[in-house]
Order: structure tokens, then C-alpha cells, then sequence
């Protein structure tokens, strides 16, 4: 098994940036698949790479760049290699969407993949990253990538840290992806990490509004680290949050502590 990293895209435009790191995670097995035939019937062996191309298939106006759905589906994690991608190029041909065609023939083209051993890959990811990004406004979907690596990965203090840098640039009402949001905030909350957590939902409330489960995982925190419940029950209360039955039990248990 061989896994995959790009390093010509880094030197590219930066809008495309979060598609490198597709091949920083995913894998590259030795098993060929054909996921569509040349009658574009698609056939059901990778029910991902059918995900996908229903994605693309959607998009009525052939004016309409798949590009952006594709560095949707490397920010989210997911993994799709050359042949399945030469198939979807194939596919879009045959239904004489030959613009798309052009598009993801051209959007792996710019991804000229060498092996890395797997120690030290994510470090060597995000050096890469670093280093393209000089001058540079970075893209929250590229340290969203690299926040899921992490995780995956379990290696949470870095994933913590990439997550924080995605929300950071993010713009309003983007969010990170939700199970690594999930996993780093239980990381913190794990590690009774009062100013982590709070770190967190300071940058979160930029994307949008906090919800009641954000509240009641920085309450936990703060009661299993015995620290002041005040601030946290005072900002829930402003954000329209009343102390419900979860709440009360939670402090509760600090009171039992």
C-alpha cells in the first residue's frame, strides 16, 4: 500500500490548494477498479466513487465549474485515485459534458504524486503547506484537510491546532468538518483544557451561532477542572440558552466533586 502526496499543486494557484491533500491521506491500493463502463453505466464496485460522480452529475449547467465539488470532496476527508478519475473524465466525454471533462483531466494533471513513507507524512504535509502559503491568505478547507488527517491519525494536539487555523480563516458561516470538531473538542474536554475550549468556541461564534451541546461540553470542562461556571452559564444565557434539565444535572455534579 502506498500512500500519496502532491507537491507541483503547492506551487500553484492557491483556490486549488485544499486538493492536494487529498493525497496526503488516501491510499493507493494495488487493485484496479472500474467504477464506470465506457456506456457510462456505472457499475457498483466503490459506492464513494459513485457518491461522487452523482455530485458531478447533478451540476445541469455545463457552464458551471466542477472544480469547486471536487475540492469539496478532498476538504471532507474522502479519496479518489487516478483511475477513477481517468473514468470520470471518460464518463463526462461520453455524455458530452466535455468542458467537465476538460476540467478534471486538468485538476489531476495538476497532481504529480510520489510515495512518502507514512512517519513523518503529516509533518512534511503541513511543512509543504507552510511553505506554499508564504504571502499568501490561506483557505480554510486546506487546514480543514489537515485537521482531519490529524484526527484520523490520533494525533489531537495537532489536530486541535489545524482545526483552530481553519476556523481562524474561515469566513462567515463556514464550518469545519463536523465529526473532527467533535473529536478535538471531546480531545479538550478529556483534558479538562478550560482555555482550549474556550479558545475554541471564541473562534466557532465566527462561523455562526454556538449550540447548546458546545455549551454544556465547556461546562463539563470546567467543572471537571473546577474552575468558575459563571462565565459559561452567564454567555449561554446571553446567546438565548436557558438552564435546562442537561445543565442543571451538570452542575449537579460539580456540586457532588
Amino acid at each position: 500500500m502506498k500512500l500519496q502526496f502532491s507537491t507541483k499543486f503547492l506551487q500553484q494557484k492557491h483556490q486549488n490548494s485544499c486538493g492536494v491533500l487529498a493525497s496526503i491521506f488516501s491510499t493507493k491500493t494495488q487493485t484496479k477498479v472500474s467504477i464506470f463502463s465506457t456506456k457510462t453505466e456505472i457499475e457498483t464496485q466503490s459506492s464513494s466513487s459513485k457518491l461522487l460522480y452523482d455530485r458531478i452529475q447533478v451540476i445541469g449547467d455545463l457552464k458551471t465549474s466542477v472544480v469547486p465539488v471536487l475540492d469539496q470532496w478532498v476538504s471532507e476527508g474522502r479519496s479518489i485515485d487516478r483511475g477513477q478519475l481517468r473514468n470520470l473524465v471518460e464518463i463526462m466525454k461520453n455524455l458530452r459534458r466535455f468542458n467537465h471533462a476538460l476540467e478534471i483531466s486538468q485538476w489531476m494533471t495538476d497532481r504529480h504524486n510520489f510515495a512518502l513513507s507514512p512517519k513523518g507524512l503529516f509533518e512534511k504535509a503541513e511543512s509543504a503547506v507552510n511553505k506554499a502559503l508564504e504571502g499568501k491568505k490561506p483557505q480554510a478547507s486546506l487546514w480543514n484537510v489537515l485537521a482531519v488527517g490529524y484526527e484520523k491519525d490520533n494525533q489531537m494536539p495537532k489536530a486541535v491546532e489545524m482545526l483552530k487555523r481553519a476556523i481562524s480563516v474561515g469566513k462567515q458561516g463556514w464550518s469545519p468538518n463536523s465529526v473532527t470538531l467533535d473529536s478535538c473538542l471531546d480531545y479538550l474536554e478529556g483534558q479538562e483544557d478550560v482555555d482550549g475550549v474556550k479558545d475554541m468556541i471564541r473562534l466557532l461564534k465566527k462561523s455562526g451561532p454556538l449550540t447548546r451541546d458546545i455549551y454544556h461540553r465547556w461546562l463539563r470542562t470546567c467543572v471537571a477542572a473546577g474552575d468558575s461556571v459563571y462565565e459559561v452559564v452567564d454567555q449561554s444565557k446571553m446567546d438565548g440558552f436557558s438552564v435546562d434539565e442537561e445543565t442543571d444535572k451538570i452542575l449537579k455534579t460539580g456540586q457532588s466533586l
